[in-house]
């Protein structure tokens, strides 16, 4: 039935409109197809929707045990969801048979197997956690479970009706129990080693198999039927209160006990061939049936008792002997006097420096003179035995002989450069020369030098004029005082200073510091180190020097000298722990010279 419509007329009361009746009559038939759709026909008292055409559209109802007679479809694909995150369906029933399907084209299905449980389809799987985790079949007759690191099945027991295939590693947190007799523990890809239970008695290894224990060379196996063997590196022990060996016993090593072995009174020990070799006494005393023969090195110099033997009354010749240990842990050997005598004088000790001191000459500008000594060279190979003083010009190349030329040929006089002095072997004479080198390269490829050895060193000025000094054993003073800082403010942080010592060796640098704090009341703490000592700011307990704090802004000052090792760049580290205005000076050094 369609709409019934009211006719209102042209206008007001032009007699064109339905009559109040007729009005009446569309108001009621119109009531009566909305009552008929939406209610019983006769009222609305109740929630209920009857559907009575085709097709309708509801929006918020509760439907109670609707029948569904066909399908429940969405508006499209993927176009709608069955229940909600806040209203959720309590139970689903499914017939025999029906399925789940997944998927837009329906790849994964859940089927119900009556009586027997779900069925996901192919090789499809179900999925824990992550795709890498999953249980699937990959065909009809297996079934993967699959996951990244473990599987844990946690059960009073878990019963495996099969073949036990693992690739990897077994490790069991209880018990393994083999319940059956003569079973057997099979290893190897073709299970060439096996344990077989002997029921009643033990574990039975086949064959020769051995048991090894740390590595391959230790082991006990049974190389016959008749014959068990066990086999060590270097020793087997056996801790017991007593051993008891039934048979006879075959030691081809040496047999080494730490007890003792006791034989019977009046026993023997003896070979084969003499059975009697020793007899020892009731008493303990020891007869021998041979003169006998103690291996080199048996018998402890600590065992020899000469004090009773007669003194050789006279003064030791060259052709008196002794006995030696050749080779220490060698053979006892006799020696002649007169070898030991060639010994003693064969060379002086590695890095040994006698003399050989260094001061300016009467040129003092360019001429240096050593006095008389001996060194044992660099290498440890030849003494160099300076026998008079000789002096040598550093302004001239290097040229045999005292009040000659000593500078390496190829190197030049320069301004502001260390030159290292080094006694030198040429053509079997000993002479001087300087070097820039501390290995002398110069003077051995340029010169000739056989054999070297550094014994000190000196720095040239602005005029190239060697800075006079004093030497006394290994430290040398300069006569004026060489400045390396002057009145800088060098700030707080570390700074590496080149100090005046020699380059390419280490040395103790003799150092005069002053920092200075102008109207302030501020203290400074300052530290003098080598330059690879752990960098920290100064303290009071790792400072060198330190200036009080003063009152009235007067001022700090923080002064004194240090001996600091330098590294072969001629450099020390310095810092302090306020920015006082520093000054530096080198006094002199302490230099080895490559004594031990």
């Amino acid at each position: 039935m369609s709409k019934s419509v009211i006719g209102l007329g042209g206008s007001a009361n032009d007699g064109t409109g339905d009559s109040l009746r007729a009005t009446g009559a569309k108001i009621n038939a119109n009531f009566t197809e909305i009552y008929t759709l939406v209610g019983d026909g006769s009222s609305l008292t109740s929630d209920t929707v009857t559907l009575n055409t085709a097709t309708q559209t509801l929006t918020n109802k509760s439907l109670t045990s609707p029948q569904i007679t066909t399908s429940i479809l969405p508006a499209s694909a993927d176009g709608a969801t069955i229940g909600s995150a806040t209203k959720e369906f309590s139970d689903i029933f499914l017939a025999d048979g029906s399925t789940v399907q997944f998927g837009n084209d329906q790849d994964v299905t859940l089927t119900h197997v009556a009586d027997t449980g779900l069925l996901l389809n192919s090789t499809m799987a179900l999925q824990f956690n992550d795709a890498s985790q999953f249980i699937n079949a990959p065909s009809a007759t297996v079934l993967d479970i699959n996951a990244t690191d473990e599987i844990e099945l946690n059960a009073t027991a878990v019963d495996l009706n099969g073949t036990l295939d693992v690739s990897g590693d077994v490790t069991l947190q209880a018990d393994l129990e083999l319940q059956h007799d003569a079973a057997v523990l099979k290893f190897g890809a073709d299970d060439d080693v096996t344990l077989t239970h002997v029921a009643d008695t033990g574990l039975l290894l086949n064959s020769t198999m051995a048991l090894q224990f740390n590595d391959a060379s230790q082991f006990i196996n049974a190389p016959s039927a008749t014959v068990l063997d066990i086999n060590a590196t270097d020793e087997i022990e056996l801790n017991a209160t007593l051993v008891d060996v039934n048979a006879n016993l075959d030691v081809s090593g040496t047999m080494t006990t730490g007890g003792n072995i006791v034989i019977p009174n009046d026993g023997n020990i003896g070979s084969v061939g003499d059975t009697d070799s020793m007899a020892i006494a009731s008493n303990g005393v020891v007869t021998f049936s041979q003169a006998p023969v103690f291996p080199d090195g048996s018998i402890p110099l600590a065992d020899l008792d000469i004090d009773g033997a007669t003194d050789i009354g006279a003064a030791i010749a060259d052709a008196d002997l002794f006995i030696i240990d050749d080779g220490a842990g060698g053979t006892n050997r006799k020696v002649a006097a007169s070898r030991i005598a060639t010994y003693i004088d064969a060379g002086l000790p590695r890095g040994y420096l006698s003399g050989m001191g260094l001061s300016n000459a009467t040129d003092t500008a360019h001429d240096i003179t050593v006095a008389v000594g001996e060194v044992r060279d660099n290498a440890n190979a030849v003494d160099i035995v300076l026998a008079s003083a000789m002096t040598k010009r550093i302004d001239a190349t290097w040229s045999s002989g005292s009040g000659n030329g000593g500078l390496a040929s190829g190197v030049s006089i320069a301004t502001n450069t260390w030159y290292h002095v080094h006694a030198i072997v040429v053509s079997g004479s000993v002479d001087i020369g300087f070097d820039t080198s501390v290995t002398a390269a110069n003077l051995v490829a340029n010169n000739s030098a056989s054999a070297f050895r550094r014994i000190g060193a000196v720095l040239t000025d602005g005029s190239s004029n060697i800075l006079n000094f004093i030497q006394d054993g290994d430290e040398f003073i300069f006569k004026a005082q060489i400045v390396n800082i002057n009145a800088t403010a060098i700030g707080t942080s570390r700074v590496t200073q080149a100090v005046s010592t020699p380059l390419g060796v280490q040395t103790r640098a003799i150092l005069g510091l002053v920092g200075q704090v102008a109207s302030s009341n501020s203290g400074v703490r300052v530290t003098l180190t080598h330059p690879d000592v752990t960098d920290a700011t100064p303290t009071n307990q790792n400072a060198n020097n330190a200036g009080e704090n003063s009152s009235n802004n007067n001022g700090t000052f923080a002064g004194g000298t240090h001996i600091v090792l330098t590294n072969t760049s001629s450099q020390i580290a310095i810092r302090q722990d306020f920015d006082s205005t520093v000054s530096m000076n080198t006094n002199g050094y302490y230099d080895r010279r490559g004594q031990g």
